[in-house]
């Protein structure tokens, strides 16, 4: 089942079509994108969102993988790759876009942003 089979009625669902997308201060882009099952996938990329959203999905050694469990109105997730774990807390906003709080076990570095639905 997905996050979205699991979700209060009327309560935002995570877009699993596209990729949730935020541009960091430092001018990287940061990826989110749910898939089936649960599950979903992030990265962390200089290229834009029109090059990276079709990319992203199963099968990719360069992206984080990990399960969404559903927090009341929160998704919680932490994706792993080779280097290490971040773990996430998404809100989702009915007007499509994510609030979202990250916390890297790799170098502790915290993030907050504001993620935006990009279709692919």
């Amino acid at each position: 089942m997905t996050a979205r089979d699991h979700a209060p009625q009327g309560a935002p669902s995570p877009r699993t079509d596209g990729c949730y997308v935020c541009l960091g201060p430092d001018g990287i882009w940061m990826y989110i994108r749910f898939l089936a099952k649960a599950w979903v996938t992030t990265v962390s990329s200089y290229e834009p969102p029109r090059r990276m959203c079709p990319a992203l999905g199963p099968g990719s050694d360069a992206l984080s993988y990990g399960p969404v469990e559903e927090h009341g109105e929160e998704l919680h997730f932490a994706t792993h790759n080779d280097e290490g774990t971040v773990e996430f807390v998404a809100t989702l906003a009915p007007a499509g876009t994510m609030q979202v709080r990250s916390r890297s076990l790799i170098n502790g570095v915290e993030t907050r942003g504001e993620y935006s639905f990009f279709p692919s």
